[in-house]
């Protein structure tokens, strides 16, 4: 199946100013498709035509990263490349919903195919005979700059472990309706006390209680 946007006879090469390179590479099916529907919720979902409504997917050494934003909230997920084919470093900006929804049409098996220079992506799954080629949906231009967030050197900072488990059921609190906030409150100096967690909901007043988890220097935690 071809995908071809209406329009789309620009190509890349002007931003860049060389011809467009290609990598051919092979991941891990699950590993693809946690990281797409991650990706998907923290892209923007009410800037349609903006930068911040894609996932953008760089191709680079041996490993892909995917980064998505809204402007509140920033994931950047990487992924080891298993196979190489053609490997050159590349990157495309695609609308996060035409991205999600492909994966509704990958399913079951061990392994997926993708395509990619800065002007298409094809996506194979081989095992289902399903293959998918995008040409035209990309914006152009350069992913904003981010990488300073995860490199800050705050004054004063403390850091925490909780399990994921522990995360997923925060979210299942009943937050104020038209704020949706949840507020948490943890001890500056004691990493390992409780973290307090409340709500301003005025008609379901909730409170709960997470215990930390001890992080231990050179091991897993």
């Amino acid at each position: 199946m071809q995908l071809v946007k209406e329009g789309s006879e620009k190509t890349n090469t002007d931003i860049r100013g060389n011809e467009p390179q290609k990598a051919v590479v092979t991941l891990y099916k699950r590993n693809l498709l946690k990281i797409i529907r991650a990706q998907g919720k923290f892209a923007s979902a009410y800037s349609a035509h903006n930068m911040i409504s894609c996932i953008n997917i760089v191709i680079e050494d041996d490993e892909i990263t995917f980064t998505s934003t809204d402007g509140n909230r920033l994931l950047e997920s990487k992924v080891s490349i298993i196979n190489e084919g053609i490997l050159e470093k590349c990157f495309l900006n695609i609308p996060s919903y035409l991205l999600t929804g492909i994966c509704f049409n990958i399913s079951s098996g061990d392994y997926v195919q993708l395509i990619m220079d800065n002007e298409q992506l094809e996506i194979n799954d081989f095992d289902n005979n399903f293959s998918i080629s995008l040409k035209g949906w990309f914006k152009d231009g350069i992913y904003p700059k981010y990488q300073s967030f995860f490199e800050q050197n705050f004054e004063q900072s403390h850091e925490i472990a909780l399990n994921q488990r522990f995360i997923d059921d925060i979210a299942s609190i009943i937050s104020n309706e038209r704020t949706g906030i949840i507020k948490l409150k943890m001890d500056a100096k004691n990493p390992l006390k409780p973290v307090l967690i409340s709500t301003d909901n005025r008609e379901i007043r909730q409170k709960a209680v997470v215990m930390p988890i001890q992080i231990r220097e050179g091991k897993n935690v």
